[in-house]
């Protein structure tokens, strides 16, 4: 086939399937099966010939697009979700230490009462936040406060934490534990605290 047979081939293909000069290989398979619905003989009010066209000259400029400069279709476009997944709600729980647990944390001291000595008395928990309250006031100076540890882990393995602070890192009844303290007394804890009564 000669340059000029090629270049009248590909424009009567072109009429016959509806499209212009300037397509790509996209628009050549979006136009075949849009006139392929539409002029189907056993569908609608196409007839035989017809459909036979639209096939011929389809798979003449598909099967020949490098030859007759027909590009590739573009990539579509990635969708990409702007929506924020939003992360389940954990509700709060506030829990009441039993006696065995606060027997454990006052035995962990075994006689070492330098500085104010506290123990906790109740745990609120926000997902991996924890806020244990402390019934006594702050003392002036050192602060040891005993605390149960298996909320976190496996609670078969409860050992109490003495946590040493200085009264002048409370701040508004409320110590917050510095992140490496927390990453290695409270496993698995995100944020610990400890709130002492006024």
């Amino acid at each position: 086939m000669t340059p000029i047979e090629r270049v009248s081939a590909k424009s009567r293909a072109l009429a016959t399937l509806g499209l212009e000069t300037h397509v790509n290989q996209g628009d050549l398979k979006a136009a075949f099966r849009k006139l392929a619905f539409e002029k189907h003989p056993d569908r609608a009010q196409g007839t035989g010939d017809e459909f036979a066209r639209i096939t011929d000259a389809f798979r003449f400029l598909s099967d020949n697009a490098g030859q007759l400069g027909i590009p590739e279709a573009p990539p579509a476009p990635r969708v990409v979700s702007t929506r924020r997944v939003s992360r389940p709600t954990v509700e709060p729980t506030e829990s009441v230490l039993d006696d065995l647990a606060m027997a454990e944390c006052r035995a962990a001291f075994e006689g070492d009462v330098s500085g104010t000595v506290h123990v906790a008395s109740r745990l609120y928990r926000t997902g991996r936040r924890l806020t244990y309250y402390v019934a006594t006031p702050a003392g002036q100076g050192l602060n040891r406060v005993s605390v149960p540890t298996g909320d976190l882990i496996d609670t078969r393995r409860v050992c109490p934490v003495i946590v040493t602070l200085d009264s002048r890192e409370i701040f508004g009844c409320v110590y917050e534990v510095p992140a490496a303290d927390c990453a290695k007394s409270f496993p698995g804890a995100r944020s610990v605290s400890f709130r002492f009564s006024q």
